[in-house]
């Protein structure tokens, strides 16, 4: 009975071997660099850039960039002290957490993410909130004082380390304060100027120059965008001096019977400030019949009346309406 005797291997076998565990450790040593580029780069501002190859999270880095905090790490705010391995743990899961996320295109429950809100500890590693506001003479709020009672940085400054690309940031952050100035929950937090900035302070926006632009059409958009931008400092009678009308309109103001259909006709150019005359805006609502490529609804209104009768005009206009354009003979019903 013959032995089993196994070959040794030969010279290539042996060399052959040593290449794939060479390549092997190389590649689990580069992945090693990268999971823990991963887990480090929110540690210190330039690593944290890398955040930003995430498409997700591009923006909020974009903006973090801009702001006052862009020589802070991602994790020195968005991470709540403690031992390094809880913290290695914690940002394991949280990556898991997005793999996930993004193979299944979001669809999944990435469980709770309060450690992304800021505590307030977090912000008081760097800050004392007895220190001055660096507005640069801006506001001549107390501080400590609005620290100590609100009991949260965020609750004034929301969007500080990542700002809005708002086109005046001063009237965003402005807003923020109203949440509490001015309104009926906080009747002792003053809504009058003076109550926060010094009496030099230029109070214009700047979204309000130059004031042609402004008046006609950009103020519109912001008004119907967001409100509560002119209340910080118009009453609400304020639009009403030019408008002459409820602004913005109330719910009912289509229906309802102090609504537009119990302005006059006459009052149409009060409506083409913002709404536009061509093509006619009241047509296309008026008069199912109307074809704006025809021209003007005056032009052709008489093919309309001519087809299907007047009795669809009175049903709005009074009956004389017409004779302010037309002469009609008051006996016969006739024109000229």
């Amino acid at each position: 009975m013959c032995a089993d005797i196994t070959a040794p291997p030969n010279p290539e076998q042996r060399t052959s071997a040593r290449r794939r565990a060479v390549v092997g450790s190389l590649a689990a040593f580069l992945a090693l660099v990268a999971f823990s580029a991963v887990l480090f780069s929110g540690d210190v501002a330039f690593l944290s850039r890398f955040c930003g190859s995430c498409h997700t999270i591009a923006p909020a880095v974009q903006s973090w960039e801009q702001g006052p905090h862009a020589r802070v790490g991602c994790y020195g705010c968005h991470e709540p002290s403690g031992p390094l391995p809880v913290r290695l743990v914690r940002r394991t899961t949280q990556l898991g957490r997005e793999v996930v996320a993004h193979l299944t295109d979001g669809t999944v429950d990435r469980g709770p993410y309060h450690e992304v809100a800021l505590q307030e500890e977090t912000c008081l590693r760097c800050h004392d909130p007895a220190r001055t506001p660096t507005s640069g003479g801006a506001v001549i709020i107390d501080h400590e004082e609005h620290a100590e009672r609100n009991g949260s940085c965020v609750s004034c400054h929301l969007s500080t380390a990542h700002p809005l690309p708002e086109e005046d940031q001063a009237i965003f952050a402005m807003g923020q304060c109203f949440e509490c100035h001015g309104s009926s929950q906080y009747p002792t937090a003053s809504r009058q100027c003076e109550a926060c900035h010094p009496s030099e302070y230029e109070l214009l926006p700047a979204s309000h120059e130059p004031a042609d632009t402004w008046t006609q059409p950009r103020h519109g958009k912001v008004a119907l965008d967001d409100r509560g931008q002119c209340s910080m400092c118009h009453l609400a009678n304020y639009c009403t001096q030019c408008h002459l009308v409820d602004m913005p309109h109330p719910d009912d103001w289509l229906t309802g019977e102090a609504g537009h259909k119990a302005r006059p006709a006459v009052d149409a150019p009060i409506c083409a400030q913002c709404h536009e005359a061509t093509p006619d805006s009241c047509s296309t609502c008026h008069h199912s019949e109307h074809d704006p490529a025809n021209g003007p609804w005056a032009e052709n209104h008489y093919h309309v009346a001519r087809a299907h009768g007047t009795v669809q005009c009175v049903e709005c206009h009074a009956a004389d309406y017409c004779h302010q354009c037309h002469e009609i003979d008051s006996l016969t019903g006739e024109g000229p």
